[in-house]
């Protein structure tokens, strides 16, 4: 999953922040790590770090640092589940449907 900027028909701009992203790349880096290379020499393993761990790592960057800033954007807003959307910084609606979303903000704004 990739995290993403979109703009919508009337050109409001949507940041959809993945926050299990950077949990899920850790897993997948980790994994890919072969488990007799605790047993190599310090050499050994500082070698197969350079060459295949840390270009999967900053392959990876962009997302990464997305997901991690997601994460700080959803503690921020007391968001306590997922999915949600956050509407002028203020408003917290849970679930994915961002035009219903907005259209609900709009009516409390309103009133």
């Amino acid at each position: 999953m990739l995290a993403q900027t979109t703009t919508d028909k009337i050109g409001a701009y949507f940041d959809n922040f993945i926050i299990d992203d950077a949990k899920y790349i850790q897993d997948v880096i980790e994994k890919s790590i072969p488990s007799d290379l605790k047993n190599k020499s310090q050499t050994d393993i500082e070698a197969y770090m350079q060459s295949t761990v840390l270009p999967k790592f900053n392959a990876q960057m962009g997302p990464l640092m997305k997901s991690k800033f997601g994460l700080g954007m959803a503690k921020l807003y007391h968001v306590d589940r997922i999915p949600a959307i956050v509407i002028n910084d203020k408003y917290v609606y849970y679930g994915d449907n961002v035009s219903k979303a907005i259209k609900l903000i709009s009516k409390r704004e309103t009133k």
